[in-house]
Parts: structure tokens; sequence; C-alpha cells
């Protein structure tokens, strides 16, 4: 696999050199991935951008949760975007939805057909397959089905239960808490958790205590809150089948839908800027002002475009979502979405974080978007990195090129 090497000098006391107001380095990182950086010296900003053609054979386009379990038995269930890629050995990654402090997503996501989290009422999604990418605002309904026929609303997948809702626990939702009066119901079944169908399973037994209870292989847990136990435990009964259905509705075929991250706003839709994040429910501090960013998008050659604007630092100060929204228009974008961003806002390519995160170091995030590159590119050739000049002055620009070890040019094209 090439390896990538992104260098930018910054000479923060001198200021920029003003006859360089714009620079974009381009790389051809994979068969069919290019990474680009572009800097803007004059905001400045420094943006990092990966596209590549999607779906395409050699590429396979996943999505990973931390730990692979949203609520870890020990600590927070939070894991750096770096180690995520590494553990499941991703060329490149991007950090990809919201989240709470406790690691719980906020927000839809799709991982090998199976749904983990339910999408956050009215925000943007992005979501994908082997045949297609689309970008939509589902709407997500629950249904639990008992043997005698009646049935009952599920609020929501693999998060806290609260007044009044029933919420479903997969072994990825891990534990399961249990409010004070409320219990649990334990279901086994041979299915995973797949949007848009109905799946038979098989009541197993209740837990009432108040504390963390491990979902099992092979089981769906129902945490039921209080006031809706009375509710459910007459329908109560070893061995009874009831039937379960959770439903994803929008402008998208969701059944077709293998993979998908929640974020938003919106920030393109059918080639033209189509930004309202007040109508996603986003404060203006987050939306108006620049921070560090994470969007993806698709480009009308169904292109998929990952971008990462660094900010909060001297050298790049970030981008309000209008700024961001031009961006991803600009490089050919008809459906884009925001992801999370500020100190979660990372980059990881070829086995290394390139960008800057505002933090200082990488922030752990709930879940993460991964490239898979199935490559016979040989080994890269030893080179060397060879410099216009011995000194550089506060403010001035050098230039470098790539050399062999002997000193040879090596081509543009190779580098």
């Amino acid at each position: 696999m090439t390896n990538i090497i992104s260098a930018l000098v910054l000479l923060q006391h001198g200021g920029n050199p003003p006859d360089v107001p714009f620079i974009r380095y381009t790389k051809h990182a994979a068969p069919g991935v290019t990474y680009m950086q572009e800097v803007d010296t004059q905001i400045p900003r420094v943006v990092h951008i990966l596209k590549f053609k999607y779906p395409s054979k050699n590429l396979t386009f996943r999505t990973a949760i931390a730990g692979d379990a949203i609520f870890q038995t020990s600590g927070r269930s939070l894991e750096k975007t770096s180690s995520i890629a590494m553990r499941k050995h991703a060329f490149a990654a991007i950090n990809s939805g919201f989240f709470f402090s406790n690691g719980d997503p906020v927000g839809l996501i799709i991982s090998g057909s199976e749904l983990i989290s339910e999408p956050y009422p009215t925000r943007s999604t992005a979501a994908w397959s082997n045949a297609a990418m689309r970008f939509d605002r589902p709407v997500f309904k629950g249904f639990l089905k008992s043997g005698d026929g009646n049935v009952f609303t599920v609020d929501g997948v693999n998060r806290v239960a609260h007044e009044n809702e029933i919420v479903l626990f997969t072994p990825k939702g891990n534990r399961a808490k249990i409010p004070a009066g409320g219990m649990l119901l334990l279901f086994s079944t041979e299915k995973k958790l797949t949007p848009n169908r109905t799946i038979e399973i098989k009541y197993w037994q209740s837990v009432s205590q108040s504390e963390d209870f491990q979902i099992p292989a092979g089981h769906f847990g129902f945490v039921v809150s209080p006031k809706k136990v009375s509710d459910i435990v007459p329908e109560l009964a070893a061995g009874t089948k009831w039937k379960l259905r959770l439903q994803l509705s929008g402008r998208s075929n969701w059944t077709r839908m293998s993979e998908a991250v929640g974020g938003g706003p919106c920030l393109v839709k059918n080639g033209s800027i189509a930004l309202n994040a007040q109508q996603e429910l986003f404060k203006p501090e987050f939306y108006a002002f620049r921070h560090p960013r994470t969007a993806i998008g698709l480009t009308k050659n169904r292109e998929c475009i990952w971008v990462v604007v660094d900010g909060r630092q001297p050298f790049s100060a970030g981008a309000s979502l209008d700024e961001l929204a031009n961006l991803m228009l600009k490089l050919g974008c008809v459906d884009a979405i925001n992801l999370d961003g500020g100190g979660s806002s990372t980059f990881f390519l070829d086995n290394q974080v390139i960008n800057r995160p505002s933090d200082g170091f990488e922030r752990p995030v709930s879940d993460a978007a991964l490239l898979f590159v199935d490559s016979s590119d040989p080994p890269a050739r030893p080179f060397r990195i060879k410099a216009s000049t011995r000194r550089i002055s506060v403010g001035a620009a050098i230039r470098l090129k790539a050399v062999t070890p002997s000193g040879a040019p090596i081509p543009q094209d190779q580098v």
C-alpha cells in the first residue's frame, strides 16, 4: 500500500506568504482513492479531502462503533477513530455521528445491515449499500406484537429508556440499564435486527432488579419503564412467540441500506445548498461560527467525498456550516450532510491521523466511517525529501520534492 505523507509547514510569527493565498496538494492514495489537502492562507483554513468512486469493486465502505458495543462493561463506550480503524484494518476513516458523554450515539447507525441506534428526530443521515448511496431524514417507528395480538410501541434501540418508554437492547448495546420499578424482558432469536423486516422472537424470562444487565448472544432485551410494566406483564408466558418490526421510512429504500450514519444538518440537496440547521434542531452557536468540521457527500458521478476541516487553531480557523456547505458544493457534491465536528473531527489515512485535532490530541468517539481497500499495489519505493534551500526564514516558502536515495527525481504521478 502506498504510504501517505502529509507535511504542512506553518510559520506563525511572520504571517503567511502573501503571494500564495491558496494551495492544493493532491495524492493518489490507493487504487480509486484520491487524497487532497487544501490550504487557504488568508482565512486561514486547512481542509482534508478523500474522494473515491462508490460503489467500486476494490473498495468496501462500512460503519463501526467503539469497542463493538455501545455500553461497555467498564469505562465510557468511546474509542479513538484511529483505534477503530486499526482494529478493523481499515485504510481510511473519519469520525461520524454525534454522541452523549457516556458514548451513547445520537442518531442512526446501521452496520452490516444491523440497526444499532435509531435516528434522531428531524436530523439527516447518510446511508449506503453495495449498489447505491442515499441521503435522507428517516422516521423511526417500532412495534412489538404479543402472542395474543396486542401491540406495544418500541421507542428506541440500545439507549437509556425514559419515562413511558420501551427500549430494545441487542448484544451490540451490551448492557441494558433497568430503571427502579421497571423490568427487562428477554427474548431469544436467531435473527439480527434488520430494519423494515418482521422478526419472530420467543419470550424467555424477565429481570426486575434495578441494575445493568448484559444482553447475551442470541437474545434481545426490552427495557420497560415503570409506567409500562402493568400493561405488558399480563402478556408474558414462557415460550410464547412475539413479532418485532422496526420501521424506517423516508425517501430511501431502507430495506436495501446495509450501512448508515446519522449527522446533520443537511448541507447540499439535489445539487443546491439546502442548509436549514434550525429545522434539524441545531443552535446558532453550532452552525454560525467557525469550528472544526467533518462532512460526507456524493457527486453526480457517484464519487463519495469525505471532508475534515481543521479548526480552533492559529493555522486553521475552521468553517461555519454555510462555508462547509459551499465547500461541499465546490467539490461537486449533489448531496452532502454535516457530521460530528469540533474536537471529534479526525481524518485517518494509511495508518496515521493526518489532520490536527483541535484538542491537541485525538478525542475518543462513539462511531466511525471506514474505508477498506483491496489493493495489489507493489510495495512503496524508498525515497527522500529534497529542499530547494538549506535555510528558510519566517514567512518564506520553500519547494520540496521527492527523489530516490541516489538523488534522481521521482515522477509526480508516483509521489
